[in-house]
Order: structure tokens, then C-alpha cells, then sequence
């Protein structure tokens, strides 16, 4: 149904690096924490099974589940001043590694599905779960542009595995190929489809993107508060759509409670090491746990 190919894949490997990166991450959150990550792991799972099965992957699903997210935990921002701007923002912020505790493995979901989706759903397994990871940015920014009429998000995502890209898909992602050629000419297309689209009903574009490209805590071994080096993409698409660039940094407390905290716009000539140091800057102030 959803068109997975049959690759190998090595299973044993995969779980030994969970389980060393599980480890470590779980001394971050409280007792307390670490249970509601459990409970976050099950409304994500519920959303996720019953997109499956329903064959039903839509918008207002994805919102209905963060709404479930944002009874589970709290979230606060500060109050930085939006500088103005005229065409839509480039919002980058990083990857949770936390998220990584909250990982759907097909153990998890195949006594939820029929036989038939048996094939499909190990492919689970080289993906984290991308909700969680999206839920406090679209509720930033849909509370902070309470005029949200006016703008769309659109996500920007690294490909994920069939199940994964048609939600992608439905709650208006742009999906590209991880390390593939003409990635960014193939992303500035897509994106150019869209806006164009956003100006005929004379909306702005609120641009989410990720630009370390990786997760931290994932990539670098458990240190979820330690940003990677920055991708360049985020950059060219600043140039080429002549958009401002608003950093958001996303932190969990012990309790997976989220702190939010948004800069200001950042200079166009700044380089990525610059933004990096920004964005990691605003994740290391000290009314974030």
C-alpha cells in the first residue's frame, strides 16, 4: 500500500546504537519527565495507527494530536519583539533530542494493524517520530502569529520512509532526498510552487527548517542541547526568496515541560557558524533548564 522496498537492513546494529544513545539520554529528564515522555510515545503511537488504518493522513489530524501533546506538557516563550518584516520568515530551530525517547519502533505499532501493513511498517525503524519534534514550533508560532491567517507553515523535512512522508505530505511539508544531487535546486523549486500558490491568496510563508541535519542527541551521541554544525541550505533559500531568517531555540526542562526562546532576525550576512552560535546561544540562557 505504501510502496516500501524490501532493502536490507541490519537490525542488530541499529538497536545497539539506540540503546547506547537511550542510555544516556535518559538520565535528562526527571522520573516524572520520563513518564511523560511515555505518554507522549502513546498519543503519538494512537495518531500514527489510526492515520494508518483509516488511510487517512490530514492536517487537521496532525493538529488535533498537538493539541493532545499540549495537555500532556506546558509551554512558555519569552517576549521578544518580532522586527518587522515583509515577505514571509525562514524559522530555523533545532532538532529535540529528547524526541529520540519517544522513538516508535515496530514492536510498538504492528499489534495495532492488520496483517497487511506488516511489509510496510519495519521501514518504521531508520525514522524517528517527527511529531513530536514539530508540535512546539507550529504551536510557537501559531500562538506568536495570532494573526495566522495571513501566513502558512510550510516544513522543510529530510525523505522519511512511506508512512512517515504521506503525513509529511498532508500537513504541507517539502520533503527532499538527503545527499542527493541538485537537492537544493529540486527544494528551491518546490518551495518556489508553493509560495507562488501562498501569494495568490495573498499569504506570507513561515519557512521551518532544520539546519543542523541531524538530531542532536542522535548524531553526537546524547548531547540533545549541543547543536550541530549548520547546513548552508536555509541560507541560499534566505537569498533566493529574499526572506529574514528568526532563530527559535526548543528546550525541554526535567519535567518535558518546553521553554521557547525566539531571537531577534538575524543579520543576512551572518555566516552559519554565526547563526549556530546564535541559536545556540538562545538554548543556553539561564531561564532554560
Amino acid at each position: 500500500m505504501f510502496g516500501c522496498s524490501r532493502t536490507p537492513y541490519n537490525f542488530r546494529n541499529q538497536m545497539d546504537f539506540e540503546i547506547k544513545i537511550i542510555e544516556k539520554l535518559r538520565s535528562v529528564p526527571s522520573d516524572e519527565g520520563y513518564q511523560k515522555l511515555s505518554e507522549l510515545k502513546s498519543i503519538q503511537l494512537s495518531f500514527l495507527a489510526k492515520s494508518i488504518l483509516e488511510s487517512e493522513f490530514s492536517n487537521s489530524a496532525f493538529k488535533s494530536c498537538i493539541k493532545e501533546i499540549f495537555q500532556t506538557v506546558t509551554m512558555s516563550s519569552n517576549e521578544e519583539l518580532l522586527e518587522a518584516f515583509s515577505d514571509g520568515l525562514i524559522v530555523i530551530t533545532n532538532h529535540l533530542g529528547l524526541n529520540k525517547l519517544t522513538k516508535i519502533y515496530p514492536s510498538d505499532i504492528l499489534g495495532k494493524l492488520p496483517r497487511k501493513f506488516f511489509l510496510d511498517v519495519p521501514k518504521l525503524e531508520n525514522d524517528d517520530p517527527f511529531i513530536l519534534l514539530l508540535a512546539p514550533i507550529t504551536q510557537y508560532l501559531s500562538t506568536k502569529f495570532d494573526t495566522l491567517s495571513e501566513f502558512e507553515i510550510i516544513y522543510v523535512f529530510m525523505k522519511l520512509e512511506p508512512i512517515y512522508e504521506n503525513i509529511l505530505q498532508s500537513i504541507n511539508a517539502v520533503t527532499i532526498f538527503r545527499d542527493k544531487p541538485y537537492q537544493y535546486a529540486n527544494l528551491k523549486m518546490a518551495l518556489e510552487n508553493k509560495i507562488f500558490e501562498l501569494k495568490k491568496h495573498h499569504k506570507k510563508p513561515l519557512i521551518v527548517i532544520f539546519p543542523e541535519g541531524g538530531t542532536s542527541g542522535k548524531s553526537n551521541y546524547a548531547n540533545p542541547y549541543e547543536l550541530l554544525e549548520f547546513k548552508k541550505g536555509y541560507k541560499l533559500l534566505a537569498r533566493d526568496f529574499k526572506l529574514r531568517i528568526l532563530p527559535v531555540a526548543v528546550r525541554f526542562d526535567s519535567n518535558i515541560n518546553i521553554q521557547i526562546n525566539a531571537g531577534r532576525l538575524l543579520p543576512l550576512n551572518n555566516s552559519t557558524q554565526q547563526d549556530r552560535d546564535c541559536l545556540q546561544g538562545l538554548l543556553n540562557q539561564n531561564n532554560v533548564i
